[in-house]
C-alpha cells in the first residue's frame, strides 16, 4: 500500500493556521494509514484490546436500548462513562483492568457519536459489533513514532510499522484495526505541514459516469477500470469454493481467507486509482467543479447498482473536497437539479426529451452534435464559475436563450431514481 503523501486515506483540517508557516505552506491535522508487524505477544493484547473495546460497546449499547425500552430514558456518555468504572471494580470483570482505560472511554465516545448521527439522520441506528467483522480500537492519547515504530500504552516494546519515518509531528491520537484478512493497520492523527500549490489559472469541470469514469471539460476522458466486473469470474470460482467446504473445518476458513484477500485486493486497486486521479487533478487546476449527484437514488435502480456502487462516486468527490482544501484550490459542488447534460453549452437550448440512452444529441436550436457526457462537463464548469463569483444563477445570455426557447426547466436524469 502506498504511503506517500499524495494517498492519504482520510484527513481533518486543523482550525487555526501556524504563524510560524510561510504564505507557501501551512500546519493542518492529516490521518494517515500505515501497516503494522507487532510480534506475538503484541497480537495477543491486541486482541485483548480489540476484544474489551467490543466488548464495552455492545453492553451499553443494550443498556441504552433497554432503559429507553423499559421507562424511555436516555443513557448518554457520563453515565456510561461512570457505570464502566464500577463494572471494572467488581470481580467478575477484572479483566477489563488489562487493558488501557482510555480505549474503553473512546470506544463509548464512539458509541454516543453513533447515537448523535442517527437521530440527527446521517446515519442507521448503531448496530451490534461481531467478532468476525473488522476488528478496531481507538488509543485518544499517548501515543507516539519512535525510530519509525508505533508506542502505545500498555505494551512494554514499540510495534514495528510500516512507513513511519513520514511522521514528524505531533501524534493525537491512533486506531488500531485488523482486518479479516488478519493484516493490522493504524490510522495516525498527526500534525502535518503541507504546501499550497501555486496557482495557475486553470479550471476544470468534471462529470462523473458509469462508460467513462470521468469527462473534463477540457475534452480528456478517465476510463472506468471496472476492477469488480472484470474479476466476477474467479469471485464466482472462489465462492463455490467456500460454499462447497464444511461449515466449521480448517479448510473453509482456509477458503474464506484466499476470498478475503482477494476482495481486498480490488479493493485496494480501485483505492489506488481514485487516489492517483484525484490527486493530479488537484494539482493540474486552481478550480474543481463537479456535480452534487444522487448516488442514493441511482442504485435505487437495480440493473445499475452494482456499476454505481463499483466507481464510488461519492469517495472520488469527498477526495477532491478535502485536497482542495489541503492544497489550497477551490472546489465547488454544482447544484443537484442543475440541467448540465440536457443544456446545450453552445446556445443555451435545454433539451427536455433527453433519454440516458442519448450519449450524442443534435441541438435542435443551433444544430450543433452535442456529446452528451462533454457537454455536461463543460456546463459544470460554466455554473462552477459562475458559483465562485458570487453571480448564484446562470449567465444571462443562456437564461435569456433558455426561456425564449419556451422549454421548462428540467432536471439531470441521473438526479431521478433510475
Amino acid at each position: 500500500m502506498n504511503n506517500s503523501y499524495d494517498n492519504p486515506i482520510s484527513a481533518t483540517e486543523a482550525c487555526a493556521t501556524s504563524a510560524s508557516a510561510t504564505l507557501c505552506s501551512r500546519f493542518i491535522l492529516k490521518s494517515y494509514r500505515f501497516r503494522l508487524y507487532p510480534n506475538a505477544e503484541q497480537r495477543e493484547l491486541l486482541a485483548k484490546h480489540f476484544g474489551c473495546c467490543r466488548f464495552v460497546y455492545n453492553r451499553y449499547l443494550a443498556e441504552r436500548k433497554a432503559a429507553y425500552e423499559t421507562d424511555k430514558t436516555s443513557l448518554g456518555y457520563c453515565a456510561n462513562a461512570h457505570s464502566l468504572a464500577l463494572l471494572k471494580k467488581t470481580e467478575e470483570f477484572a479483566w477489563l483492568g488489562e487493558v488501557y482505560s482510555h480505549a474503553l472511554q473512546a470506544s463509548l465516545k464512539n458509541l454516543d457519536s453513533a447515537y448523535q448521527k442517527f437521530f440527527k439522520g446521517q446515519n442507521k441506528f448503531p448496530r451490534f459489533h461481531s467478532k468476525h467483522d473488522k476488528q478496531s480500537c481507538t488509543f485518544p492519547d499517548n501515543v507516539s513514532v519512535i525510530e519509525g515504530r508505533l508506542k502505545l500504552p500498555k505494551f512494554k516494546k514499540p510495534i514495528r510499522m510500516r512507513g513511519g519515518v513520514h511522521v514528524v509531528g505531533k501524534v493525537h491520537s491512533a486506531t488500531i484495526s485488523q482486518t479479516i484478512t488478519g493484516k493490522y493497520f493504524v490510522s495516525l492523527l498527526f500534525d502535518c505541514e503541507v504546501e499550497i500549490y501555486e496557482p495557475n489559472g486553470k479550471s476544470i469541470g468534471i462529470d462523473l459516469g458509469i462508460k467513462d469514469l470521468a469527462v473534463g471539460s477540457n475534452g480528456e476522458r478517465i476510463a472506468n477500470p471496472k476492477f469488480l466486473e472484470r474479476s466476477e469470474k474467479h469471485l464466482k470460482h472462489l465462492q463455490r469454493q467456500v460454499s462447497r467446504k464444511t461449515k466449521g473445518s480448517n479448510n473453509r476458513r482456509r477458503a474464506r481467507g484466499v476470498l478475503s484477500r482477494f476482495h481486498e485486493r480490488i479493493a485496494n486497486r480501485r483505492s489506488d486509482y481514485i487516489h492517483k486521479f484525484t490527486t493530479r487533478m488537484v494539482r493540474e487546476n486552481q478550480a474543481v467543479c463537479v456535480e452534487d449527484l444522487n448516488v442514493k437514488g441511482m442504485e435505487s435502480n437495480h440493473c445499475l447498482a452494482k456499476s454505481v456502487s463499483s466507481v464510488s462516486f461519492g469517495e472520488i468527490v469527498r477526495q477532491l473536497e478535502y485536497k482542495c482544501r489541503w492544497y489550497g484550490r477551490s472546489f465547488v459542488k454544482v447544484e443537484r437539479f442543475y440541467p448540465s447534460s440536457k443544456t446545450c453549452h453552445e446556445c443555451g437550448h435545454v433539451n427536455s426529451g433527453l433519454t440516458l440512452a442519448d450519449r450524442e444529441w443534435v441541438c435542435p436550436s443551433c444544430g450543433a452534435v452535442v456529446d452528451r457526457d462533454l457537454n455536461a462537463a463543460r456546463n459544470i464548469l460554466d455554473r462552477g464559475i459562475e458559483i465562485l463569483s458570487g453571480c448564484g444563477t446562470q449567465s444571462d445570455v443562456k437564461r435569456k436563450r433558455a426561456e425564449a426557447s419556451g422549454l421548462p426547466e428540467s432536471v439531470k436524469h441521473e438526479a431521478h431514481v433510475l
